[in-house]
C-alpha cells in the first residue's frame, strides 16, 4: 500500500505573487478604461484631416482648376504650367504662417533676423498630384 502526503502549508511567495498579479490586473484594467474614455473625448475636428509625415491629402471638387498655364514672351520657353492648388496653398500659407522673426546665428555670435517658412506644397507622386473629385456631381458631398 502506497501513501502520499501533500504539504498544505502556505508558501507566502507564491500566494503573494498571485495576489500582486491580480491587483495589477485590476489597476491596468482601470487605466485602460480611463484611456479609452479620454480618447473618446477628443474632438473629431482635431483628427478631421488625413495627416502624415510625408504630406496632407485633400479632396477638391472636379470643377476646381488643376493647372494654369502662363504664356511667356521673350523667353526660350513659350509657356509655363503651374499647379493651381499648390500655388494657392503656398501663397496662403506664406502670407499667414511665415515666421517674420527667425533668428540666424552668425559666426561672430550676433544674430540676423529674417523671414522663414518651411511649409511648401508641391506636385508629387506617381500621379503628379492628381486632384481627386469630392463627389461625382457638383454640390453633393462625398458619402462615407
Amino acid at each position: 500500500m502506497r501513501q502520499t502526503m501533500i504539504c498544505q502549508r502556505e508558501n507566502a511567495f507564491y500566494v503573494d505573487t498571485v495576489k500582486a498579479f491580480r491587483d495589477r490586473r485590476y489597476d491596468y484594467k482601470e487605466l485602460l478604461k480611463k484611456a479609452k474614455s479620454s480618447l473618446d473625448e477628443i474632438s473629431k475636428d482635431d483628427i478631421a484631416g488625413i495627416k502624415a509625415a510625408q504630406g496632407i491629402w485633400c479632396l477638391l471638387p472636379a470643377s476646381f482648376p488643376e493647372n494654369i498655364t502662363f504664356k511667356l514672351q521673350n523667353h526660350k520657353k513659350k509657356s509655363v504650367t503651374v499647379s493651381y492648388p499648390g500655388a494657392m496653398l503656398n501663397a496662403v500659407v506664406n502670407a499667414g504662417f511665415t515666421n517674420d522673426q527667425y533668428h540666424n546665428l552668425q559666426p561672430d555670435g550676433s544674430y540676423t533676423i529674417s523671414k522663414e517658412n518651411s511649409i511648401f506644397f508641391e506636385v508629387d507622386g506617381p500621379y503628379q498630384c492628381m486632384v481627386l473629385p469630392a463627389s461625382k456631381e457638383e454640390g453633393k458631398k462625398l458619402k462615407k
